[in-house]
């Protein structure tokens, strides 16, 4: 049996999961994700797109002697998309505020520059969670996959969310690579409890 199908098999066994064919769908949150990264043994990851960094908060309170990569670009690289320099400092502020106590890896460059500096094969995890137009997301798994090691988790946010003109551009991406790489299984989470995660489950697949 090979690392990927032992991996299944647990989560599989940890969750209940329905459905009669990939995606499956499995009966938790993506908090209740962060658990299971903790229970697999799982201390290697890299959040993609962090913000504020809610979420990775939420992993650090879950898996023990986590190391992180925090990729944003924090609005440094985009100006024109905040209102203020002021606005994008304080942000990056607010964000290393929140992961303080956190040994975190801040990576304040692009997915894509950030994805030339990590090894291939080197993460036990990553959570994909940052542009949501089809090309960005479908790149960002691509590039991203390959830094997860066999048996790891590539995962990602919102993948029902509505977005521009109302087209599911997250499933469409996730759909696609899946198909292009030959993967078996893929799960879907619940919607989350709060605000934050309303409306946007998590897809995620043992590589």
């Amino acid at each position: 049996m090979d690392e990927g199908t032992r991996m299944r098999e647990k989560i599989e066994k940890r969750f209940t999961v329905s459905g009669d064919k990939s995606p499956y769908h499995i009966d938790c949150t993506r908090d209740d994700l962060a658990v299971l990264f903790g229970e697999l043994g799982y201390t290697t990851g890299a959040e993609i797109g962090v913000h504020l960094g809610h979420y990775s908060l939420v992993l650090f309170q879950h898996i023990p002697n986590l190391k992180l990569y925090c990729v944003d670009p924090w609005g440094f690289y985009y100006p024109e998309k905040v209102k203020t320099e002021r606005r994008v400092k304080k942000r990056f502020r607010d964000v290393r505020k929140n992961l303080a106590k956190c040994n975190v890896g801040y990576m304040v460059m692009t997915s894509e520059e950030a994805a030339k500096i990590v090894p291939d094969n080197s993460l036990d995890f990553v959570y994909i969670d940052a542009e949501h137009d089809y090309d960005n997301v479908l790149l960002d798994i691509t590039l991203w996959s390959k830094k997860v090691r066999e048996g790891g988790i590539v995962s990602g946010h919102d993948y029902m969310l509505k977005y521009r003109n109302h087209k599911h551009y997250i499933v469409e991406a996730v759909t696609e690579y899946v198909r292009l790489n030959e993967i078996p299984v893929y799960y879907v989470t619940n919607v989350g409890p709060d605000w934050r995660t309303i409306h946007s489950p998590s897809w995620f697949w043992v590589k």
